[in-house]
């Protein structure tokens, strides 16, 4: 299922409470990426955003993206009660009702987050996040939150390579049903603590996928016990926030 957002200029695959599954401009619209050099802090972060989009006479539901380092795991699953109840996340949806984002318990911001390997924050900080606005031209950008369902792996099996073809199942779903494709990605993001580059390139070969821009973080997925997980976009223009 596919939720647009005429009036904010982007469409969303919904997910858990926390996040949607992924979001993609409508005609006459384009999404924005915008990394801080320094990741900050929740509200701090926050404050950044929206002086940027005030900046830019937008209005704070042009948000549509948020990417977060956060210093441990959440034990169970994305649309867990316990995992949507964390301090952290009833701080980020008070945030986007605030804004006029969250509405009626429904939220249309993609997201991701992870933990470091190396020196994780000590409380949950912005690393990205990603905003609509209008475009003169049409081209179609997206971004999609990161996966890591049913990416369970186990060092006495070779499961890591099921996984991640589980993760790419996921994301494929997405892009579908948001009407893009591997075609059409100008970056991806993969985090996990393992060397997966031999496997995460069989997996490619085998779906004919070639992503230009594929980056690999020495990070945990946000979900315990889960230790694979990607995510992508097709994004023009990107920023860095000092």
């Amino acid at each position: 299922m596919v939720v647009k957002f005429t009036d904010r200029g982007y469409r969303c695959m919904p997910g858990p409470l926390q996040c949607a599954r992924g979001v993609a401009a409508e005609p006459g619209h384009e999404i924005h990426r915008v990394r801080f050099l320094t990741a900050r802090s929740l509200d701090a972060g926050f404050e950044k955003i929206r002086t940027w989009l005030h900046e830019r006479h937008l209005p704070l539901t042009a948000l549509c993206g948020c990417e977060f380092r956060i210093p441990d795991a959440l034990a169970g699953r994305a649309d867990d009660p316990a995992v949507a109840g964390h301090p952290f996340n009833r701080r980020y949806l008070q945030v986007l009702e605030q804004w006029g984002i969250v509405q009626d318990g429904f939220n249309p911001v993609a997201r991701s987050q992870v933990v470091p390997e190396l020196s994780p924050p000590l409380e949950p900080a912005f690393y990205a996040f990603s905003y609509v606005e209008p475009s003169a031209g049409n081209r179609p950008t997206f971004v999609l939150a990161g996966s890591s369902e049913g990416a369970v792996y186990s060092a006495a099996n070779e499961a890591l390579g099921d996984t991640v073809n589980q993760v790419m199942d996921e994301l494929e779903y997405r892009m579908r049903g948001l009407a893009m494709s591997w075609t059409d990605v100008t970056a991806a993001q993969i985090y996990s603590i393992h060397n997966t580059h031999t496997l995460v390139k069989r997996v490619f070969a085998s779906r004919q996928i070639e992503i230009p821009g594929l980056k690999w973080n020495l990070c945990r997925s946000p979900l315990a016990g889960m230790e694979f997980e990607m995510d992508c976009r097709r994004v023009i223009n990107e920023h860095v926030l000092v």
